[in-house]
C-alpha cells in the first residue's frame, strides 16, 4: 500500500502561486495515477508494506489518530526530506533530496512539460524519490517507465 497525501489547494497570488500546491500533479495523473489524500480507515488495513511520502499526512490527522492507524503490523516506511514527529511512527525513515538537489521533468499546471536542473548536489547517499521508486520497481520486476522518469 502506498500513501501519497497531497497538500490542499491554497490561494493563488495571480503571479507565481497557483491554487495547486502539488508539484507535477498533472504529470502523475497523465501517468495513470490518482493522487488523493488517504483515508484513515485505509491506513488501518493490514499491509505487508506501507510507504508514505513526506509529512503532509500530519496535516490531515492528529498524531494520536495516526499512531493508532499505523499500528497494524507490516513494515512502515517514510520517505521525507525533513525530520518531524511522524518519524517515530515508522520502522524505516529514508532521507530524500530536497527540490534544489533534484533534476528531472514535470508537467506544469498549463500542461506543458518542463525540464529542470539540480541547483546543488545532495549529500552522498541521499536519493530523490524517483530513484527510490525505480529501485522498488526493479526489485519487483516492474518497468520504471520513461527514461526521464528517473
Amino acid at each position: 500500500m502506498f500513501s501519497s497525501p497531497i497538500p490542499p489547494p491554497g490561494a493563488s497570488d495571480g503571479f507565481l502561486l497557483t491554487a495547486e500546491r502539488t508539484p507535477n500533479l498533472r504529470g502523475a495523473q497523465e501517468a495513470g495515477f490518482s493522487p488523493r489524500p488517504p483515508d484513515l480507515e485505509e491506513l488501518k488495513k493490514p499491509a505487508d508494506v506501507l510507504v508514505v511520502f513526506g509529512h503532509h499526512i500530519t496535516g490531515l490527522f492528529s498524531g494520536e489518530a495516526l499512531a493508532g492507524a499505523l499500528g497494524n503490523g507490516g513494515t512502515k516506511v517514510l520517505l521525507s526530506a525533513k525530520t518531524g514527529p511522524l518519524d517515530r511512527l515508522f520502522d524505516v525513515v529514508i532521507p530524500l533530496a530536497v527540490p534544489a538537489e533534484k533534476a528531472g521533468t514535470f508537467i506544469n499546471v498549463d500542461g506543458i512539460r518542463q525540464s529542470f536542473g539540480r541547483g546543488v548536489d545532495p549529500l552522498p547517499g541521499v536519493p530523490a524519490e524517483s530513484d527510490i521508486l525505480v529501485m522498488m520497481a526493479n526489485s519487483l520486476g516492474l518497468g520504471s517507465g520513461e527514461t526521464d522518469a528517473r
